[in-house]
């Protein structure tokens, strides 16, 4: 069963397009099927690790996660996005000058990920 596609989210200064390489097939349970093994791992304020779908060769970057979005529609898979700020001046630096996205810290810092470019768990606020 291959992978869906999905096309791409704009919003604020960043563009996040993902491809999805990490699918993992639905899980049926009790309560439905939900597409991830690890439903609502991750909580508001914690500080994950992100990769760019929109630059591969981008580095990693640490964000911390501010609001949940499920999103689930008739004609696509349910998916959930993050609304995140990034942590580090320097981060936000080193995007502005090396890839030209227009962050300025510590105000013009937020962008939008999909749970599916979550890395790893940083660190837990709980």
């Amino acid at each position: 069963m291959a992978a869906p596609n999905y096309t791409s989210l704009v919003v604020g200064p960043i563009m996040i397009i993902s491809s999805l390489k990490n699918w993992i097939p639905k899980v049926r349970t009790a309560f439905g099927s939900h597409s991830h093994c690890h439903f609502n791992m991750y909580k508001i304020n914690d500080i994950v690790l992100v990769k760019s779908s929109a630059a591969p060769a981008m580095p990693p970057f640490k964000v911390k996660l501010l609001e949940r979005i499920k999103r689930d529609t008739s004609f696509d898979p349910i998916y959930i996005i993050w609304r995140t700020k990034l942590t580090s001046r320097r981060e936000a630096d080193r995007m502005r000058k090396e890839w030209g996205i227009p962050f300025k810290f510590p105000n013009e810092v937020e962008t939008f990920v999909y749970e599916t470019n979550i890395i790893k768990l940083i660190k837990t606020d709980g």
